[in-house]
Parts: C-alpha cells; structure tokens; sequence
C-alpha cells in the first residue's frame, strides 16, 4: 500500500544502540548487586525487568518507527460508536485506539482515521464524487484480500469492483464502500504505479473525463 510519504530513518541505529548500551549496564549493576547486596529483592528487580525489557524496547522502537514516518490523518462523522467499530473494527479490520463517547480513533494501515460522534443528520451523497476517501494498494494481491475481506464480511458496495481505463497507463481496479454513516471509500490497485501522480498531459480522473 502506497504511504503519501515517509521520513527519514537515519538515527534508528543509534537509538537502537543507546537502548541496548544503557540495558546492559544495568544489567551489569544489577549482577554486582546480586553478588554483594540483598539477593532477594535483586533477583526479583533483575528477573522483572530482563523479562519484559523486549517488550518495553519493541514498543518504543515501534513508535520510533512510527514517528519518522509521515502519517495521513482524516476526521469524519458518525453517529453511534459501536456501529463505527462494527464496520471499521470488525469489518475492515482497523485496529482501535482511543475511545470515548465523542470520538474513536482507528489505526488504517497505519494511517489515523478519527470518527466523531455528532448528532446532526447524515444523509447520503448522490455520487461517490465529490467526497471519498481511501487506500492505493501497491500490492494487487492486497487490494484483493482487502476486498475478499468486505465480502466476507458483509459490508455495503457502494460500488462494485471494476477495472478503470483498460490498457492504458492509467488503467487500475477499484471499488467503493460505503459505510453506515454514508462515509464513502475508495480502495485501488494501478497497474502502472507512475499513473497514480503523473501522467499530467492525460485529463482521465475517475469516472469523469
């Protein structure tokens, strides 16, 4: 799946290898302590922390990771949290983040989606232009599962799968779902990955000409 862009990751090595420089020094003074202090208590205090060091490192090497990347972010409407995580959660298998009874935040991908609960009328949009949103897969297996993944579970086409501008730069597949707040998104796969910025001389956009 195409990221919009990504940072640099440089200085993931040299964290890396400050992580482990200060792990092993306390693992030095802990061992000394063992040797000469109160055994006990430090047999507990190293036992503790050798054993969930790996799990306390790979968490913060992960939002290392996730902080050097450039990470889309997009709030919509909804209006029952429960139906939100149904759809997004246990349809399109986003994964939760924070929750209360105003908003809920969804991991996509690894972009931040952000559904707001609020009490005005939705209405569906005519057409699924001018307003959607989505996912360009790099990978066309991936557009794939994504898509088994809908029909199997249930959630609502708004439009089926279909393949755009047949043997032509621009040609790739798509499909649309529509959430049940009306929200509209757009999952696609190009079979030429230069098409989806360039290609500036061709006016094909969708299915508008």
């Amino acid at each position: 799946m195409y990221l919009i862009t990504s940072g640099s990751a440089v200085n993931e090595p040299l964290q890396m290898k400050s992580e482990l420089s200060r792990l092993a020094l306390k693992i030095v003074v802990m061992t000394r302590e063992l040797l000469t202090g109160n055994r006990f208590w430090v047999t507990l205090l190293f036992v503790t922390y050798v054993g969930f060091f790996p799990f306390t490192y790979l968490y913060k090497l992960n939002a290392v990771q996730l902080m050097n990347q450039i990470i889309f972010h997009l709030a919509f409407p909804v209006t029952n949290i429960p139906q939100t995580k149904a759809f997004y959660v246990d349809g399109l298998g986003c994964i939760p983040g924070r929750e209360n009874r105003h908003a809920l935040i969804l991991n996509l991908y690894g972009h931040q989606l952000v559904a707001h609960f609020t009490q005005d009328i939705l209405t569906p949009q005519k057409a699924i232009y001018p307003r959607h949103f989505g996912l360009i897969f790099s990978q066309e297996k991936d557009w794939e599962e994504i898509l088994e993944r809908a029909k199997n579970k249930n959630l609502e086409f708004r439009e089926e799968p279909k393949t755009r501008f047949v043997d032509s730069l621009l040609e790739h597949r798509t499909f649309f779902l529509e959430d049940p707040f009306y929200n509209l998104i757009e999952f696609k796969y190009y079979r030429h990955p230069e098409a989806i910025f360039a290609s500036a001389e061709s006016k094909e956009i969708g299915d508008r000409i």
